[in-house]
C-alpha cells in the first residue's frame, strides 16, 4: 500500500496562546489590591495609637522585660553575702538546722549517734525579734540587744573578769580573715581592762595565742573553732565566765560557704559544743546565739 506522504516539506506553524481577557486581568488586579489592603489593616491594628501631642511617627511597642527575681542574699563590702534565713529561725529551728548540717556531712551516723550530737533547743537564745540586717556594721547593736543577763537591764560588753583568759563572749567564725574583720567591728569594746582577742592560726602561732590568754583579761574572744579548741586543750582559755557563744552563721563568703557549709568548720563547731567544759556551762546558763 502506497504511503500518502509524497516527500514534500511540511511546515508546522507554532500556535500563539490566546491573550488573557480583560476581565481576567481586572480580577487579578482587584485580588492583589485586596491582599495589600488586608496587610495594611493588620499592620495598623498591631501598632499602638499615639496621642495627638506626640510625634506623628509611631513605633511598635517593645515587650516589657520581666522584673528580676528577688534574691534573699545581700552583698557585703568584703564580697561576701548575708543569708537572712538564719534571722527567722527560733531555737527549735536552729537546733534542727544544726543537726541537719551535721547529718549532711556525716550521713553514716546512726540514730543514736545523731541523738548524742543533738544540741537541745533550750541552749539557743531566740534572736528573731532583732530585725536589722546581720552585717558587721550591726554586730555591736546585735550583741547589745541580744546578750542579756537575767535580772540586769544591760550587760557591759566592755568589761572583763578579773582572771586572765576568761571571756564572757566567744564569737565563732569560719575563717581567720573573717575573724579579723569581726574583731575589728567589736574594737569599741576593747579597753585596758578588757581585750578583744583574736584566736585564729593565720599569722598567729599557737604559742602566741597561749601567751595572750595567759597574760590578758579578755572580754570578747573572736576566732575559728580549731584555734579555740587548741587553747582550750592548753587550758589557758577559761570558760568560768562564759555567757554567750555567738556563731557567725548568716555570713557566706564569695565562694558560697558559711560556717556550717565547710565540713572542717562544722565539725569544729560541733566539737566545741560537745566539749566537757562547754557542756558544763550549758547547765549553768550558757546560751548560743546565731548571728
Amino acid at each position: 500500500m502506497d504511503d500518502d506522504f509524497d516527500g514534500a516539506d511540511v511546515r508546522v506553524e507554532a500556535t500563539t496562546p490566546a491573550a488573557p481577557s480583560t476581565d481576567a486581568l481586572s480580577k487579578r488586579k482587584r485580588k492583589r489590591e485586596k491582599e495589600k489592603a488586608n496587610k495594611a489593616a493588620a499592620a495598623t491594628s498591631s501598632t499602638p495609637t499615639t496621642n495627638s501631642s506626640t510625634n506623628s511617627t509611631s513605633h511598635p511597642s517593645k515587650k516589657a522585660k520581666p522584673a528580676p527575681k528577688s534574691t534573699p542574699i545581700t552583698t557585703t563590702p568584703d564580697d561576701g553575702s548575708i543569708d537572712p534565713t538564719i534571722a527567722h529561725m527560733d531555737p527549735t529551728l536552729l537546733a534542727d538546722h544544726l543537726i541537719s548540717r551535721h547529718k549532711h556531712w556525716h550521713p553514716a551516723l546512726s540514730a543514736v549517734e545523731l541523738h548524742d550530737a543533738h544540741i537541745p533547743a533550750t541552749h539557743f537564745s531566740d534572736t528573731t525579734h532583732w530585725q536589722s540586717q546581720r552585717s558587721l556594721a550591726n554586730l555591736p547593736n546585735y550583741l547589745e540587744k541580744c546578750c542579756r543577763v537575767a535580772g540586769a537591764k544591760k550587760f557591759r560588753l566592755d568589761q572583763a573578769a578579773e582572771a586572765c583568759g576568761a571571756p564572757h563572749t566567744l564569737v565563732v567564725t569560719a575563717a581567720a580573715l573573717r575573724a579579723s574583720r569581726v574583731a575589728s567591728a567589736l574594737r569599741k569594746y576593747q579597753s585596758k581592762d578588757a581585750m578583744v582577742a583574736k584566736l585564729f592560726a593565720k599569722h598567729i602561732k599557737l604559742a602566741e595565742s597561749v601567751e595572750m590568754c595567759k597574760n590578758n583579761r579578755i572580754g570578747i574572744a573572736v576566732g575559728t573553732p580549731s584555734r579555740i579548741l587548741d587553747v582550750l586543750k592548753e587550758e589557758v582559755l577559761h570558760l568560768d565566765e562564759l555567757r554567750w557563744i555567738v556563731v557567725d552563721a548568716s555570713y557566706v563568703d564569695k565562694k558560697g560557704f558559711g560556717v556550717l557549709g565547710i565540713r572542717e568548720v562544722q565539725e569544729g563547731v560541733m566539737e566545741l559544743f560537745g566539749h566537757e567544759k562547754v557542756k558544763k556551762r550549758f547547765e549553768e546558763g550558757l546560751k548560743i546565739l546565731f548571728f
